[in-house]
């Protein structure tokens, strides 16, 4: 971990060739066959796409919201508010599956190193995935997951007072729309401020090459190797380490749109010394790796602390991912696999991911080796 972070790695950069250099030779150490596989991408929606949203999503509550109280049309500013969304989602949609490799502006190329065991006979099924490039961004991590939920609630508020306005409209003045109640006005006001507010910090969110990235992701890249170590030579599981992650996952969506057998991805993203871990899943829950998860931790005696033996055990499932964050896992459900990130740490790790802080000093191990032997053990109950 502390010879990966030793300095940034940005998607395509020297320092990541250096890095992607480092893993293959561990990996070819290990027994692995290792290929390297170039894959082109737009770094436009990675790198422009979170500010751009969040300025149009904020515009369209703010529109909406004026429109239905300064001009007494709840039912246009509705329309204005859940169609802007709306389309957003459905852009947003396209982008993440298709744009960041099809985009045709602020093309880039970027590397995504391949391992394999015994792939002559047979493909892997199941792949262990952690990328290995880094970034910075001018807001932290845990003010962009901050606003990603304060805009939501804020924005549900706005909608929901909007609504409210418009029906009470309808049901008096069917023939027209004019004043409503005083008192919701100001309610629907107050939340499209609140919304405009807090998507500022995505707004103004610009990417950066000034972090390490000790936590993320050397300490996952790290895991997944020591992983590597433990599983059984004869085991059909390859070993993805993928790049460009930080912008728009497109490493990940390059690999598993083009790898034909793969089923199952378990992906590994900042793994800190304290705090609990997490396995963050999208879309909907699978039974066999939530079953898979709660065994292994069961085995292992992983407390919901994150500490063998410090608490007293409970379930450990899948659970949703955090909002405003993205991982590899997404990409890898996006095309129809079966995906989670494996993640551990708190609020503390958070104020570093992304920061020029993030840095290997304060990392000492002990958190990677509790992962590595925590995916080997789901690993082993997913047969």
């Amino acid at each position: 971990m502390a010879r990966l972070a030793s300095t940034s790695r940005f998607a395509g950069s020297d320092a990541e060739t250096d890095a992607r250099g480092y893993c293959r030779s561990l990996l070819e150490e290990r027994g692995f066959s290792v290929e390297e596989q170039q894959f082109e991408y737009s770094q436009v929606p990675g790198r422009w796409g979170p500010s751009l949203v969040a300025l149009l999503a904020a515009a369209a509550v703010w529109l909406g919201v004026h429109f239905a109280t300064r001009h007494h049309q709840p039912l246009l500013g509705l329309i204005v508010d859940l169609g802007g969304l709306s389309l957003l989602s459905l852009l947003g949609y396209w982008v993440t599956r298709k744009g960041v490799l099809d985009f045709p502006f602020g093309r880039a190329v970027a590397t995504n190193l391949v391992a394999t065991r015994n792939a002559e006979e047979s493909r892997p099924w199941l792949w262990l995935a952690a990328h290995v490039d880094s970034k910075s961004q001018t807001i932290p991590m845990i003010a962009r997951v901050a606003s990603a939920v304060a805009f939501t609630l804020a924005s549900a508020g706005a909608t929901l007072s909007m609504f409210v306005l418009a029906a009470f409209s309808i049901r008096n003045h069917p023939d027209r729309m004019l004043d409503v109640p005083s008192s919701f006005g100001p309610v629907a006001t107050l939340f499209s401020w609140i919304a405009v507010t807090a998507a500022t910090p995505i707004i103004f969110c610009f990417v950066r090459n000034e972090s390490h990235g000790a936590l993320d992701n050397a300490s996952g890249v790290a895991t997944v190797i020591l992983v590597a170590e433990q599983i059984d030579p004869s085991r059909n599981v390859g070993i993805v380490i993928t790049s460009a992650e930080e912008l728009g996952l497109a490493g990940a969506r390059y690999f598993a749109a083009t790898e034909p057998t793969g089923e199952v991805a378990i992906n590994c993203d900042t793994i800190d010394e304290t705090g609990a871990f997490r396995c963050m899943a999208s879309g909907m829950r699978i039974h066999r790796l939530d079953e898979a998860i709660d065994q292994a931790a069961s085995n292992l005696g992983i407390t919901t602390s994150g500490i063998p033996g410090r608490a007293r055990r409970a379930s450990l499932r899948l659970r949703p991912m955090i909002p405003g964050i993205l991982a590899d896992n997404m990409a890898f459900t996006d095309a129809g696999w079966e995906s989670f990130t494996l993640s551990r740490g708190n609020i503390g790790t958070l104020g570093l991911v992304h920061t020029s802080k993030d840095v290997p000093d304060r990392v000492k191990g002990t958190g990677i080796a509790m992962a590595a032997d925590f995916i080997a053990a789901i690993v082993q109950e997913l047969g």
